[in-house]
């Protein structure tokens, strides 16, 4: 819904980015659009293939969650899907705001953390298999 302050929706609404409005996690000299930083972008890649989600590439983001959830077909897919996404916006601004590298290993550990911490959120039917998954995965 362009909520999310990427660097083109800042520039957008007349922000000023500095210094640019390109991707700050990888080094394609990408615009910063939501669906690339969530997406498109190697870092995302690969935050993504670790937890073995399999994405289409329609441009529209609600078809790529409707047909990921089909694909993956796990039961809790949104609740990992949200946990994810959030950690990938959190490895971005810890770039930006505090000048931290952008590291698969410190998004792997902030997101089982937001994964474990969370869990009381799942059905209790769900949480064994959400801890087993991800322990298979991590």
């Amino acid at each position: 819904m362009d909520r999310l302050n990427t660097k083109e929706m800042l520039q957008i609404r007349n922000y000023n980015v500095q210094p640019n409005n390109l991707c700050v996690i990888c080094e394609d000299h990408m615009l910063e659009t939501s669906i690339h930083l969530l997406f498109d972008c190697p870092f995302a890649l690969d935050c993504w293939q670790k937890l073995g989600f399999v994405w289409t590439f329609s441009p529209d983001i609600h078809i790529r969650l409707q047909q990921g959830r089909q694909i993956m077909g796990i039961p809790f897919f949104m609740g990992i899907f949200i946990i994810a996404v959030w950690e990938i916006w959190n490895v971005r601004n810890s770039n930006i705001f505090e000048g931290n590298l952008v590291s698969m290993q410190l998004w792997t550990v902030r997101f089982k953390a937001q994964v474990l911490l969370q869990l009381h959120r799942v059905r209790e039917d769900l949480r064994t298999p959400v801890v087993q998954w991800l322990d298979s995965i991590l």
